[in-house]
């Protein structure tokens, strides 16, 4: 990496937390890096306005026709759910739960299980209680207790259900289903998760860490997420309670991230930083 890095004549890092790192371990000085963001293509990453009919027909395919989530030592559609498992997430009125969707692998960094254990209190003060969409979980790749241990440990089998691992094309119609997207990762170098969220108008709840704490705005009139402290369980219940109850704050903070995102993490965005980027070092 040393060797790699003198060559070149600039380096180019995601978030200024991965900056930090390259002038730490590397020794380049903060003058020779550039902070570029990824991008995200906004054509695919959009908000759709999806019925109830058409939710539980996309939770229906995923969860019960084409199940992948997987139990401990098992393949993927070892977990699968049937349509009285889907009926727990509608209220009496017949409308979906608020739903909150996670994105990521089974690895400890993700903090998984810290969300389950504040999914779980906050279920236990709200009316209707949420539902949670665990998104990933690479099959056969897990550290620690499993999920759905977890998950059956805190008496979450109505209101917690594992998709599995699905292609990425298929995001933008899991997140159309989201009424709010939490993943309280620790030092995300980026964080493609939070923007395509964003993308998708659905509000995400990150930790003030890595590449997250800069790619979200917490407090404000551009606020357009939320940030907690990491591994703080009652931080992360807290945000979760806010965020759940207060739809008209969702709602605020999902459009200026879209705004946001559009502005300044389309693909094209990107694109026009790394041109004038080779402008400037071909014609210093």
């Amino acid at each position: 990496m040393r060797t790699y890095a003198e060559c070149a004549g600039r380096i180019v890092t995601v978030s200024p937390s991965d900056q930090a790192e390259v002038e730490r371990l590397l020794g380049i000085p903060a003058q020779q890096i550039t902070v570029i963001g990824n991008g995200v293509d906004t054509t695919r990453f959009a908000p759709q306005q999806l019925t109830t009919g058409q939710k539980l027909a996309l939770l229906r395919r995923w969860l019960v026709e084409d199940p992948q989530g997987w139990a401990p030592g098992k393949p993927p559609g070892s977990i699968r759910y049937t349509d009285a498992d889907l009926s727990t997430m509608l209220t009496p009125d017949g409308s979906l739960a608020p739903i909150v969707l996670w994105i990521g692998r089974f690895q400890h960094v993700k903090r998984l299980a810290l969300l389950l254990e504040a999914f779980a209190a906050i279920c236990k003060s709200l009316s209707p209680a949420p539902i949670l969409l665990l998104w990933g979980g690479y099959p056969g790749e897990n550290e620690g207790e499993h999920p759905a241990d977890t998950v059956h440990r805190l008496d979450l089998d109505q209101r917690v259900y594992l998709i599995g691992w699905r292609g990425h094309e298929e995001l933008p119609a899991g997140l159309a289903c989201a009424d709010l997207m939490a993943a309280p990762a620790v030092n995300e170098s980026f964080g493609m998760v939070y923007i395509e969220a964003a993308a998708c108008g659905v509000p995400p709840i990150a930790t003030n860490t890595g590449g997250p704490a800069t790619l979200i705005t917490h407090n404000g009139p551009d606020a357009d997420g939320w940030l907690v402290r990491p591994d703080d369980m009652d931080d992360l219940t807290a945000a979760l309670g806010v965020a759940l109850t207060d739809p008209s704050e969702r709602a605020r903070r999902a459009a200026n991230g879209l705004q946001r995102v559009r502005r300044s993490c389309a693909w094209a965005r990107v694109a026009d930083q790394y041109l004038q980027l080779y402008y400037e070092q071909a014609h210093p």
